[in-house]
Order: C-alpha cells, then structure tokens, then sequence
C-alpha cells in the first residue's frame, strides 16, 4: 500500500485494516456480497490523497458500521437458537467494542487524545460559551442562506441553503466558528479569511460571541 511518503502512513493503513476486521469485517469475508459494498469504500480510504483519510479517525469509517453489523447479525450460524450462536454473537460484540476503545486511546494518527475519549468529561469541554453560541445560531434568520464553520453545520440543517465555509454560492449569511478547528481550511487560510471579510465592504459583522462570529451580506 502506497503512503505517499508519509512515514506512519503505512501503519495508518494496516491500523485501520486490522481494527475494520476486529469490529466484524472477518464476517464480510464469509458474506460475499456484503464485502463488495465496503470495496469502493476501501479504496476510496486507501487510495485518497490525505493521510487523514487513510486512518480510523477521520472520513469514511462510519459508512462500514452497518455493513459489519450486517455481516455479523445476518450470517445463518449466528441466527440459528443455538449456543454456539449466541457465543458468536458476544464475541463478535466484545471484539467491536475493544475496537471502539482502541481508537480514542492508542490510534497510531494522534489528532486530539480529549477529542477522541468520548467517554471522558474532557471529550464534552469548550473553551467557550457554548450557551451563548447556540443563542448566537438560533437568532439567525430562519430564511437565511447560510455558509457556516464546519462545527455548526449540524446545528443549522434547518436553512435551505447551507454551505459548509468556505463554499458560498447565494449565502447571505456567514457564521463561523473562532475556537474550533477550520476545516476545510488551514489555520492561516481561516484567519486570512477572518481578516478579508472584517475588511470588505460586501459583508458586515453583525453578531459576536465568545467561539463565534456572524456577518451578513451587505443590500447593494
């Protein structure tokens, strides 16, 4: 497997194909037609050109839970009344379980170890008012065409329109997030593009919280 010159991206790779067979990919091999669903899925990880995407912490890996679980809870031995089915079954379980914990605590890709504990208090922590950036969110306008940080999309897919920044199209409203990672974009293209909007005369500031900043698209 090509890494691209990434030094851990070979490891990154058979990281992820060693935890997809532990978490119920061993039972894709024995349905056939179920493995050929996660095939473009397989080369859509290893063959991207991002090392993040290569691993078990970023795209494209929760597409295989339900193909696993469908493997596992649909192969005729683990349906038959029997003991030795419901001995599968659990074991098929606790393997996908010490998977699930393997990754936040020893994932070869070290991104944000609070992030990745979801089963810590730290997992759930911001370093800003996050009461105030919800308020923040909800008082735009239900109407609005919105570009939003990646962190608040979810919380808009009430908009018709929606971007994820920096994707404009027809927005007239622009909210992003100033303590949460700037994905797609680099930390100075975020902040190059803070510094161009606070500066043009198409859009305006209008609303501003601690984690958060709203502007709107100027009426000609």
């Amino acid at each position: 497997m090509d890494s691209g010159g990434v030094p851990i991206g070979h490891d990154m790779k058979v990281e992820m194909l060693v935890l997809l067979f532990l978490a119920g990919g061993w039972a894709m091999l024995l349905r056939p037609w179920i493995l050929l669903m996660a095939v473009p899925l397989l080369l859509q990880k290893l063959l991207h050109e991002g090392p993040t995407q290569w691993g078990v912490l970023a795209q494209y890996s929760v597409e295989f839970a339900p193909l696993c679980t469908l493997a596992v809870f649909t192969w005729k031995p683990v349906l038959r009344p029997t003991h030795a089915a419901k001995v599968i079954a659990v074991f098929a379980t606790l393997l996908s379980i010490g998977a699930t914990i393997r990754v936040p605590d020893a994932s070869i890709y070290i991104e944000n170890r609070a992030k990745q504990r979801f089963y810590q208090a730290d997992h759930y922590h911001r370093e800003f008012d996050a009461q105030r950036v919800r308020e923040l969110l909800c008082a735009i306008p239900a109407d609005a065409a919105v570009s939003a940080s990646t962190a608040f999309v979810p919380h808009l897919v009430e908009h018709r329109d929606l971007y994820q920044y920096p994707i404009l199209e027809n927005a007239n409203v622009i909210v992003l997030a100033t303590k949460e990672g700037p994905y797609p974009e680099t930390r100075e293209e975020f902040e190059l593009a803070m510094d161009t909007l606070e500066r043009s005369r198409f859009w305006t500031e209008t609303d501003r919280s601690d984690g958060a900043v709203v502007f709107a698209r100027n009426v000609p």
